[in-house]
């Protein structure tokens, strides 16, 4: 007794290919980070987060130059929780620094000029040193920043931008190189040249990059699946 097999033509096993690598790199990831402390600095043409006007460079995590944040997650959009964190007991940090403020920065929104350095930095770990569960490093490429105010003695802050990721170390998955930023905060307080943004929200959105290994096995069960076997 013979065995043959009759497989599709392959043209459309590369298609099937093409499919099933095209639905894992459309998934989005998303980081939440709340409890993030801005200031904006007219006269230094900086925002920064308000443990310190530097930032870390790559490779350090000085915890001294870093917001504590106070909650974090990484998850995929509409989908399962991949990682979140809590202070206490985890060590959650937020690095910030943007050189392209302007020097005043009225009510309404101001596309920044990016000049210098435009990066942010979070990680979590126990300590200086160590990004124990999460790393994340983004530098700008495009960022605005925009003063609302809703009411008398109320005024919402935001930045927004978007960035390119270089470096990260996060659980399960990764981001591709492109990925979308945004800050907002509500209990503010702001002049046209200083102002100070308490316990905000960042959410930095982007797509996955795949698993070559989850690719390759859904691609070759699927090319099985659609294969024909018969007997002789």
């Amino acid at each position: 007794m013979k065995r043959t097999f009759s497989f599709l033509p392959a043209a459309a096993a590369l298609t099937v290919l093409a499919i099933v690598s095209g639905q894992a790199s459309a998934a989005l990831l998303n980081v939440n980070i709340a409890g993030v402390d801005l200031e904006y600095k007219g006269s230094e043409g900086k925002i920064v987060d308000d443990a310190a006007d530097v930032l870390n460079p790559s490779g350090e995590m000085d915890t001294g130059k870093a917001d504590d944040a106070d909650l974090a997650s990484f998850k995929v959009a509409g989908g399962p929780l991949l990682g979140s964190w809590m202070t206490p007991p985890d060590g959650i940090y937020a690095d910030l620094l943007i050189e392209s403020a302007p020097a005043s920065l009225p009510v309404g929104t101001t596309n920044l000029t990016l000049s210098g350095t435009n990066e942010f930095v979070w990680w979590v770990g126990t300590g200086d040193g160590a990004a124990g569960d999460a790393y994340l490093r983004i530098s700008f490429d495009t960022l605005s920043a925009t003063r609302i105010v809703p009411g008398p003695g109320f005024e919402i802050f935001s930045v927004v931008g978007t960035g390119s990721v270089i470096g990260q170390s996060l659980p399960g998955m990764s981001f591709q190189d492109e990925v979308s930023f945004s800050y907002t905060a509500t209990d503010t307080a702001f002049t046209n040249t200083f102002g100070m943004a308490r316990d905000g929200v960042i959410s930095i959105t982007g797509q996955m990059t795949p698993e070559p290994s989850t690719i390759s096995v859904a691609a070759f069960g699927l090319l099985l699946a659609l294969g024909r076997r018969r007997l002789v």
